[in-house]
């Protein structure tokens, strides 16, 4: 309510005084979220940008590094596009991606140490992926790109809000999400934390009035060679801010902060191990990582030749919201979820089990 609350009061200010030359910049907005992201992951708030998406925060970081050509940089073969596309594109300067296979939807640490080598300069990898809900095992591959010195990126869109992020004690160096899923903001926003270390590092390709210091109104700088960045993630932010955005992703976060990330976290675990008992007897094919990959996200198979409508039908009368794709049904335990609801969910996938 107070994200939903917050974008009515912003529309409808905006639309009243605009006549009047309404303000449209509004710094304590850019502040608070920054904070209540910083808090969620226990960094500083001058390692946070906004971006416009997942996808936005990643093709930042790859565009910006000082790669070379004959480097190379390692993903997984189950990665979102949006975290797989920025680092492909890299080839046209002469930059490799390597892609390591998963195993049936999960995909070990250790398939990826084994992957690095002298050239690699950079690994992406999802915390959480997104057709399988198996959770990477992100500490391991962190610790080990910090004893190389190769950085270490995540796509954190499946987990953030749901499960503990410790970038600085876990070796990560950049993680970018979106503001959609569990940190109750909406899409068309995106974030990214950068460590002040890597920042440094990072010459942006696209830049503004917002990610250096000494622009100026109008523009003073005459050489690309005179502008001063923004020391921290800020380097990496341009464009106008979307306001209304940056401030429901950041009341978003701050009912989660409020909660407790390791509440939360243990709340999605035990909700996630009750359904699965539940279902358990049921015959249909549920993807299950091993206990301690799991994330609160399960895909369950529907029984060949049932009619996906007649599935969304049966999950809609029994006021389960999740989503039914090809041959399969896709959901997330959440923190407002209980253990009755999770009867009631068992309760459809056992009608949806007897479909022809």
């Amino acid at each position: 309510m107070r994200v939903q609350n917050a974008w009515k009061e912003y529309i409808d200010g905006y639309v009243k005084e605009y006549c009047l030359n309404y303000d449209t910049y509004f710094q304590e907005k850019l502040d608070m979220a920054k904070r209540e992201l910083a808090k969620l992951m226990d960094v500083g708030p001058e390692e946070i940008a906004f971006t416009h998406s997942v996808s936005d925060s990643m093709t930042l970081l790859a565009n910006s590094f000082p790669f070379a050509e004959g480097d190379n940089v390692i993903i997984t073969s189950e990665e979102h596009a949006s975290n797989a596309v920025p680092w492909l594109a890299l080839k046209r300067f002469g930059v490799k991606t390597k892609i390591v296979e998963s195993k049936g939807g999960f995909v070990e640490a250790d398939d990826i140490i084994a992957a690095m080598d002298e050239r690699t300069r950079l690994v992406s990898t999802a915390s959480v992926f997104f057709c399988s809900g198996y959770t990477v095992d992100i500490k391991k591959i962190g610790a080990e790109c910090k004893k190389r010195g190769i950085v270490y990126c995540v796509d954190a869109t499946q987990s953030m809000g749901l499960m503990k992020m410790r970038p600085k004690e876990w070796g990560i160096d950049y993680i970018g999400g979106g503001g959609h899923k569990a940190l109750r903001g909406t899409k068309s926003i995106g974030y990214a934390y950068c460590s002040n270390e890597l920042a440094e590092r990072l010459t942006p390709h696209t830049g503004s009035l917002q990610g250096v210091l000494n622009a100026g109104r109008p523009c003073v700088l005459k050489d690309f060679d005179e502008i001063k960045w923004h020391p921290g993630a800020g380097r990496l932010e341009s464009g106008n801010y979307p306001f209304a955005l940056i401030e429901a992703i950041g009341l978003g976060v701050s009912l989660i902060n409020e909660l407790g990330i390791e509440n939360i976290e243990a709340q999605i675990r035990h909700l996630e191990a009750f359904l699965r008992e539940k279902i358990a007897d049921l015959p249909l094919r549920v993807v299950t990582p091993p206990e301690k990959n799991r994330s609160g996200m399960l895909f369950i198979y529907y029984p060949e030749g049932a009619d996906p409508e007649e599935v969304r039908k049966i999950l809609w009368e029994n006021k389960v919201r999740a989503t039914v794709r090809y041959d399969y049904i896709r959901m997330t335990v959440d923190y407002y979820n209980t253990e009755e609801q999770m009867e009631v969910v068992a309760k459809a996938l056992r009608e949806i089990s007897e479909l022809k």
